[in-house]
């Protein structure tokens, strides 16, 4: 119903030690707003899609990277994305609240068992979270009341016998358009000070999050109609069919990524645009692949659609140090839809070149 952590991910494979570097700096910066907002423990929740948040807030607020002690390791420096003081806050306190808003959902639907007892660890740093963005203005009902609103909006679209994948997504998508927005607000100054400006981070926000909301339908579409719990591509099915359903959900996702995408090139200069496009495009990739799924088609084709070494999934990338941050990577990354079809031809390129020495 919410954002879906893991969702917006970026694949480390094939980029540059500079891009790299860039990126990772972004949930350092989460982490470590995270452990000074609520404790080291906490900073455990620092998550990619809040990077994303810290990402584009930062390119507006103008920080640096600077080199600090790593939350986990501490003799360890890392790079970290230098955040305003209120704007870190902001970050580690949005992170909270949206934290429990999702295992709020999760334990009403009872899709998972642990909801309840990790809502009631995180009480009360919750708690200040709410009082941390009410004291800097923010409209906290957005967030405590989403999992109220999108069961409204659920069971009226039940109701109607008439799903729209928009109006479905319209809860999480006003939340996230506002959370951008008023990360803007707190930053102030020229750089964000035209309502232009505020706009194109709204529209930014609104367009991730429709996006990303019909993309966990697609991904949860079995588990959800397994469970019993509602689904907007099962529901829409109920009205024009499976495949029409399937479809229209990935058509959905690829045009609200190209709309985030597009608004992203008036916010982000040239460096940071490239990450976020790229994070948005993984996303399209991967529903393309769950979408082929659905409908009950082969994917292995989909798999590799890019260049050898370039990675398609939403894995962390090779992490053996064997790439040398080259284009192509011999050892690849470690999941099922990453790489496969590089690690297939070259294990039969290296079987037939086996083959061929051993006829000489």
């Amino acid at each position: 119903m919410t954002i879906v952590f893991g969702s917006l991910r970026w694949s480390r494979c094939g980029k540059s030690d500079e891009a790299r570097r860039l990126y990772k700096a972004q949930l350092c910066s989460s982490c470590h707003a995270m452990h000074r907002f609520s404790g080291r423990h906490t900073s455990l929740l620092a998550n990619y899609d809040q990077s994303l948040l810290v990402m584009v807030l930062s390119a507006l607020a103008g920080g640096s990277l600077q080199q600090r002690r790593c939350t986990a390791v501490p003799w360890r420096q890392v790079a970290v994305q230098d955040l305003p003081q209120n704007l870190r806050r902001y970050v580690a306190a949005g992170n909270l609240a949206l934290i429990d808003a999702k295992l709020r959902d999760d334990q009403d639907d009872g899709t998972r068992w642990y909801a309840g007892l990790a809502r009631f660890v995180l009480r009360r740093k919750v708690r200040k979270a709410h009082r941390e963005l009410a004291g800097s203005g923010f409209d906290v009902a957005l967030v405590t009341q989403l999992p109220t609103r999108q069961s409204a909006v659920e069971e009226a679209t039940l109701a109607s016998g008439a799903p729209d994948l928009a109006a479905l997504a319209e809860p999480s998508a006003e939340l996230l358009a506002e959370v951008f927005a008023f990360g803007g607000e707190l930053i102030g100054g020229e750089r964000i000070a035209s309502r232009a400006a505020q706009e194109r981070l709204r529209r930014f926000g609104h367009a991730v999050a429709r996006a990303v909301y019909v993309f966990d339908a697609i991904e949860d579409h079995d588990e959800d109609r397994t469970n019993g719990s509602f689904n907007a591509v099962a529901a829409l099915a109920t009205r024009v069919g499976h495949e029409a359903a399937v479809a229209a959900a990935r058509q959905y996702v690829e045009l609200a990524a190209v709309e985030a995408q597009q608004v992203a090139t008036q916010l982000l200069p040239e460096d940071r645009h490239a990450i976020v496009a790229e994070i948005l495009q993984q996303m399209t990739k991967r529903t393309v692949q769950l979408s082929e799924q659905l409908l009950g088609r082969p994917v292995a084709a989909a798999l590799r659609p890019a260049e050898a070494g370039d990675c398609d999934c939403a894995c962390d990338g090779c992490d053996c140090g064997d790439c040398g941050g080259g284009s192509s990577c011999d050892c690849c990354c470690h999941c099922d839809a990453c790489c496969w079809g590089d690690r297939r031809t070259k294990s039969a390129g290296k079987v037939d070149e086996e083959a061929r020495r051993a006829e000489q």
